[in-house]
């Protein structure tokens, strides 16, 4: 993988590193985000916005009762995320729509926290983003951190976490890119089937190599996802 995009964006001392967290549905990503902010980066998690930019009252969430219509809300009003989960991984085109409705607003959110990041002098800012590659949103960081498990473990947790049957857990899955893919075009790598020390090594190792790219204005080296066991 190649990264034009840090030659052609202007390098200053405000603007941080950020790095995109990313990993299929279960892989154990806000594992990974949480170790990132315990060593001090800023944390945008990507759920989260698009959470935000659903709630009732917004163009977004207006956008999508209108398209998918009033059998997408909860009793409370707010929209039925593991419905529509479900209804978009039968369907392409609802896919796509959706998606239409949400990207932009999410894109801009995640653009402002990293701006208000840098204005505070954080050199890091690390954002989940689960639908990375599927969304095409991989251009718009410097460093991407691919967290995989094995698919058994992914499956047992997304069971327990979105209380749903295995059938529903593996039509999520199906729905996202394999590892295998995303793996080709990723700078790091963090296999989350063992214990959590291996995971803190993997981050440490990763913001140790980032970090004097930043010193360097990003132009000394290019990193490679084996930059986590050279460390």
């Amino acid at each position: 993988m190649t990264h034009n995009k840090k030659d052609e964006r202007e390098s200053t001392s405000q603007r941080p590193i950020t790095i995109a967290v990313t990993g299929n549905a279960g892989s154990g990503k806000s594992v990974v985000c949480e170790y990132f902010s315990d060593m001090g980066a800023t944390v945008v998690s990507a759920d989260a916005l698009a959470r935000e930019v659903v709630e009732p009252g917004t163009e977004s969430y207006g956008r999508i009762v209108e398209y998918f219509g009033d059998e997408i809300l909860s009793d409370d009003k707010t929209l039925d995320r593991p419905k529509l989960r479900r209804l978009i991984s039968h369907d392409d085109t609802a896919k796509s729509a959706l998606e239409s409705f949400t990207h932009p607003e999410i894109i801009k959110r995640m653009h402002l926290h990293a701006t208000e990041a840098g204005r505070a002098g954080k050199d890091i800012v690390v954002l989940e983003v689960p639908l990375l590659f599927e969304s095409g949103l991989e251009s718009q960081f410097d460093y991407i951190v691919l967290v995989t498990s094995d698919q058994d473990i992914r499956l047992e947790r997304l069971v327990k976490r979105d209380h749903v049957s295995v059938k529903a857990a593996e039509e999520l899955i199906s729905i996202q890119l394999p590892d295998e893919k995303k793996k080709i075009f990723s700078d790091f790598i963090i296999e989350n089937n063992s214990d959590l020390k291996h995971i803190l090594k993997s981050v440490k190792n990763i913001l140790a190599a980032v970090l004097p790219d930043r010193k360097s204005k990003r132009n000394s080296h290019r990193l490679t996802r084996w930059g986590v066991n050279e460390q």
